[in-house]
């Protein structure tokens, strides 16, 4: 039983299980998945990529990042489609409810309170530049950090249906603005001369961009449920991370790519701003932020309901107190540790992943009558993971790091559930859990 409240505005359900008349459709969800794609930091990383290998190959490797990424975050959000539960209360068989709320929900609200601190931090240092350049207007980055980061709470502590809203008007307006700036790129500045004459002086390899693809984007996947969990069926999750995920995916990357090439630069306010439109630059960059860091937001509100046991109602509450920690982060200056923040995500959140994968569908045969959490820390959950974090470590540069930890943790997790397996006497109802 759901424990929202259809008289408010504001979603106040956090741990519970969503009824199935409350479930919404895949198109609104799928436009939840395009607004976390299309962010900065994801221009950026195509930036990054771009003009490290021809534009061929590496959306060739965008392409192959997001199929490893569908792998497993289609499954994962089927089991919370099925069950009706975010991600936390999913682990909470397989890592336990102790280990639900002391490894997975804090691993994620850390993450996702740091992702919406960046977030807010690259918002605010985009507006300060173009209201300089255009405007003559000098804002301190740290203060337009905490206005915008204090717009984009809001939408977040509103919940679900706000953040549908916002994802239906914000996605529309930005794939127009990026394909502009594509248009502006490839036309007003003879971009096309520049990508056919264009060779990189240090090639990227394939695996690398796949690295890179895949950890922009890894905490939001393995935190998929929180948003299937409203998903009518399990077709429904195919088709909304499948729309969702791929065309907004390799567009942003692909355009970030390309702009970065042609403009000689891989920072992508000053190509946005440099087009005949700034206004249109600042909307593109404002919106992409918007959409990501309220994301980032909501989902670290949820696993913070968890590590504290709050009641579902606390969500929006917790939600502002961790945003404005995240604030607080942005405009300390977090966007100086990108590349950390991105290994510390690389490293701990994909093994969750695999433990869940392995425990829904092989061990509970992908049915919802046969999950149950567990009390305490479930062992065998908690192990796995912990083996898929260091070695992911260990094999370092070897593969892809996220997929090595997610098949370390899910075949580590295979192996020690069948000799240690969940007692009945340790499953407990699901009322118990929250």
């Amino acid at each position: 039983m759901t424990s929202s409240n259809n008289k408010s505005k504001t979603e106040n359900v956090a741990l519970g299980r969503i009824d199935l008349s409350e479930r919404k459709s895949w198109l609104s969800i799928g436009f939840i998945w395009s607004g976390i794609l299309i962010c900065v930091p994801a221009l950026m990383v195509g930036g990054m990529v771009g003009t490290s290998m021809t534009i061929g190959k590496a959306i060739f490797s965008m392409l192959l990042g997001y199929i490893c990424i569908l792998v497993f975050m289609i499954p994962l959000g089927i089991s919370s489609a099925d069950l009706g539960l975010p991600t936390v209360m999913n682990a909470s068989r397989s890592f336990g409810i102790g280990g639900s709320r002391v490894i997975v929900s804090i691993i994620i609200a850390i993450s996702m309170v740091g992702w919406f601190g960046f977030q807010a931090n690259v918002c605010g240092n985009s507006f300060s530049q173009i209201m300089g350049d255009y405007l003559g207007i000098s804002i301190p980055v740290w203060v337009s950090s905490i206005i915008w980061g204090a717009i984009m709470l809001m939408t977040a502590v509103l919940g679900i249906g706000m953040i549908r809203y916002l994802n239906m008007v914000a996605v529309p307006l930005l794939l127009f603005g990026l394909l502009y700036g594509l248009y502006y790129g490839l036309v007003q500045m003879d971009g096309a001369t520049v990508l056919s004459a264009y060779e990189p002086q240090q090639e990227m390899s394939v695996l690398t961009g796949m690295n890179l693809t895949m950890s922009g984007f890894i905490t939001g996947a393995v935190t998929a449920g929180d948003y299937t969990r409203y998903a009518r069926s399990r077709g429904d999750t195919v088709k909304a991370c499948l729309v969702g995920v791929v065309p907004a995916g390799i567009a942003v990357l692909g355009i970030g790519a390309i702009l970065a090439v042609i403009a000689g630069t891989g920072d992508l306010t000053i190509v946005l701003s440099n087009t005949n439109l700034p206004v249109l630059g600042l909307l593109i960059l404002v919106f992409a932020t918007w959409t990501t860091a309220t994301s980032s937001a909501y989902a670290g509100g949820i696993a913070g309901v968890n590590v504290l046991k709050l009641k579902d109602d606390k969500r929006a509450m917790l939600t502002l107190i961790l945003g404005i920690v995240g604030i607080g982060l942005a405009a300390g200056g977090i966007i100086d540790h990108f590349v950390e923040f991105l290994n510390f995500l690389t490293n701990m959140t994909p093994p969750v992943a695999g433990v869940l994968v392995a425990e829904y569908f092989v061990f509970c045969k992908g049915k919802a009558e046969h999950w149950k959490p567990t009390k305490g820390g479930n062992i065998v959950g908690i192990v796995a993971w912990l083996c898929g974090v260091v070695g992911s470590m260990l094999l370092g540069s070897f593969f892809v790091p996220s997929i090595n930890a997610i098949i370390i943790s899910f075949v580590i997790y295979l192996v020690l559930r069948h000799f240690v397996p969940i007692k009945a006497e340790d499953e407990v109802e699901l009322a118990d859990a929250n």
